[in-house]
């Protein structure tokens, strides 16, 4: 080829020599070096410093710019390195839990009605984490400091509820502060750009443990009493949280369509987020009436190993339960709140019989083991999965009555006189 010709004369030449066939559309040919950039079209093949006998690429594209690798063996191993959690998340905990620790200090502090003016700069904090949280979300696309604003503002909340109650620690401090915490979540959901699971999840747990806590102060219930109310509330709305996700995401019944294809996509994933964060709530409101139970002790006239399994039934229906969701969060929140149910079952069976409390952890570990081990995966078949699903609703089925001996409904009942 001539090296005195610009590479935009040579083209033609050079396409209708190699004989590529052309589409209809014009399109724009450029000639690069095989292992660099393509080369400018204004200038010839001498200006650019093309040699006889070097080798050209004729593309349609543009080649990828170069990248820079570097020989340092200290710069190699760096990036070789598996990246740990983020700064910004550990920054994010952290301030997490130093608020939750000075959270903990004002609940714990005795602020009387004296000083109204503690309650005040409480709120005052609580409101401006809230305002900044708003703000935050429209002027910076950083998740950790919105959601460290936003873990601010609930903590803050649940501490101004809890201590303008004055006394305690009684039913009525949990229940307002339950209560500060499910409106606080719902504001921040109401001013925030785009939805929050964990802020739904947030406002459902609290909700629930604002009714059962209703519930205890009304009645003057043990603690007992609350745990088995809050569980059995969680567990109806976990068995509740698909028709009340496809109730509020405004999802059409079956058979129908909607006009605009756009609003069904919004539509099912607005579905799938509330399912999703109605799950999260309800299993973590049953994991607390666990706690509950286990904290309180026997109750009214129940024995231990009615706790226990009370305790053992809703960590099992909670595990089991994971099983029919496909969504990760949901299998998460379900596995690890059963896990915590079961955990305490152990523990107060462990504390009730410390005699045989080796035998006991023994065969729990070698029950886990069997049940994770890849020969029960590959054994489960057709008969197993039933088998499993019936046990699940055994489970379910022993919960209310486990959780009615608990409360003392069966003592009260036997103390009745007929006329």
């Amino acid at each position: 080829m001539p090296s005195a010709m610009t590479i935009a004369e040579l083209l033609p030449s050079i396409i209708d020599r190699v004989g590529v066939p052309g589409p209809d559309a014009p399109i724009r040919w450029r000639l690069c070096r095989v292992a660099g950039a393509a080369l400018d079209q204004s200038m010839s093949l001498s200006e650019v410093g093309v040699r006889d006998g070097e080798v050209l690429l004729l593309s349609r594209h543009d080649p990828p710019p170069p990248t820079f690798r570097s020989q340092d063996l200290s710069t190699v191993v760096a990036d070789a390195a598996a990246c740990g959690p983020p700064s910004r998340l550990i920054t994010s905990a952290a301030t997490a839990w130093t608020v939750a620790g000075g959270a903990v200090a004002v609940a714990c502090a005795g602020v009387s009605l004296s000083t109204a003016i503690h309650l005040g700069i409480v709120g005052a904090l609580a409101t401006a984490a809230a305002a900044a949280a708003a703000v935050a979300e429209r002027t910076g696309p950083d998740p950790w400091w919105l959601h460290s604003l936003q873990h601010v503002a609930l903590l803050l909340a649940a501490v101004l509820g809890y201590r303008i109650v004055p006394g305690g620690p009684a039913p009525a401090n949990f229940l307002l502060a339950a209560s500060s915490v499910t409106a606080a979540s719902i504001l921040l959901l109401r001013l925030s750009v785009r939805p929050s699971v964990w802020l739904t999840a947030i406002a459902a747990t609290g909700s629930l443990m604002a009714a059962a806590l209703g519930a205890a102060v009304v009645w003057a219930a043990p603690t007992a009493v609350i745990g088995t109310i809050l569980t059995v509330l969680g567990l109806v709305m976990l068995s509740s949280a698909a028709r009340f996700s496809v109730l509020l995401a405004g999802l059409v019944a079956a058979g129908q369509t909607l006009d605009v294809e756009s609003d069904a996509d919004r539509r099912a994933a607005r579905g799938r987020w509330l399912l999703t964060a109605l799950v999260t709530g309800a299993s973590g409101a049953a994991l607390a009436g666990v706690l509950l139970v286990a904290v309180g002790g026997a109750g009214v006239g129940a024995p231990w190993p009615v706790d226990a399994g009370f305790c053992g039934a809703v960590g099992l229906a909670l595990l089991l339960r994971s099983r029919s969701h496909a969504d990760g969060w949901c299998r998460t929140a379900l596995t690890t709140c059963g896990m915590g149910c079961l955990t305490s079952a152990f523990v107060g069976v462990s504390m009730a019989m410390t005699g045989q409390a080796f035998w006991i952890a023994v065969s729990t570990v070698v029950a886990g083991s069997v049940a994770l081990s890849p020969a029960a995966r590959s054994a489960a078949g057709p008969v197993a999965a039933r088998a499993v699903d019936a046990l699940e609703y055994i489970a379910l089925t022993a919960v209310l009555p486990l959780a009615c001996w608990i409360a003392g409904v069966f003592a009260a009942i036997r103390g009745w006189q007929l006329p």
